[in-house]
């Protein structure tokens, strides 16, 4: 081999050489990319779900601190104990429809109606069953309001008193925030956001505000993954419905199992 032939077969060594490191390099830059994005997106739903739970626990606390008030009124005052004005600690809170006080003997107290004892089934309620059946503050789904035509959540919190017949006290408030954050839900200025609840199969809240209140199983994608969501509680999947590549990052809520994605 001449020296020239030498050198063309040196060049298209060191080309070739040259040639798989730059794809080395890609793949190597496009997996850090990936990477990258899919930790910034699984941030970002991490965050809103964090937000709306704070906002939760929030309406949780009001309930919590009028419970915890009543439990500690002895069986010699029970007038004060089925008082109005215990009705009203929270009564500057906007979003906030109304607080109930259900004792489990029937009695009721309103903070919007007052007296409400023998008006309805008050310890059949979907969320006093939840919050007593649980034994610590619970949430109910959202439901459209029979007084007012809002959709409201409740947060019950079961309380017990010695001697005493114990109960719940619900906070009832208006779901407009969860609704809002559910639109907000966005990485780069782009996506869909939802509030789903895994155990009664509900989406709770989301960006397209036809989706409220109907069931997960009508959206094709979500009911796919949805067993899965809850029971990784965190994550991410892909799916390519439609012909269209979506990315869908979620996160569980401790609180209430509800999962942010």
């Amino acid at each position: 081999m001449n020296v020239r032939q030498k050198f063309f077969a040196l060049s298209g060594v060191a080309g070739l050489i040259m040639a798989i490191v730059s794809v080395v390099g890609y793949f190597t830059a496009s997996t850090a990319v990936k990477e990258t994005v899919e930790k910034e997106i699984i941030s970002t739903i991490q965050a809103e779900s964090n937000e709306a739970e704070a906002w939760l626990l929030e309406k949780g606390q009001l309930a919590e601190a009028v419970a915890s008030i009543i439990s500690h009124i002895p069986a010699s005052e029970e007038a004060y104990a089925r008082s109005h004005n215990l009705t009203t600690a929270v009564a500057n809170d906007k979003e906030m429809t109304n607080l109930m006080h259900v004792m489990e003997n029937g009695y009721t107290m309103a903070l919007n109606g007052g007296d409400q004892t023998g008006k309805a089934e008050w310890t059949k309620r979907a969320w006093y069953l939840k919050a007593h059946n649980a034994g610590k503050l619970a949430f109910s789904d959202p439901y459209v309001s029979k007084t007012t035509g809002d959709t409201v959540c409740a947060a019950g919190v079961p309380y017990k008193r010695e001697g005493a017949s114990g109960g719940v006290v619900g906070v009832m408030f208006k779901t407009d925030t969860l609704s809002k954050k559910a639109k907000e839900i966005k990485y780069d200025g782009e996506g869909k956001g939802m509030i789903l609840n895994p155990e009664s199969g509900t989406i709770l809240a989301s960006a397209d505000e036809n989706e409220n209140l109907k069931p997960i199983a009508d959206n094709p994608v979500l009911k796919e993954h949805i067993a899965e969501m809850a029971q990784k509680k965190s994550g991410y999947f892909v799916s390519n419905a439609g012909g269209k590549e979506t990315v869908i990052a979620y996160e569980s809520m401790d609180s209430t199992g509800w999962i942010t994605a």
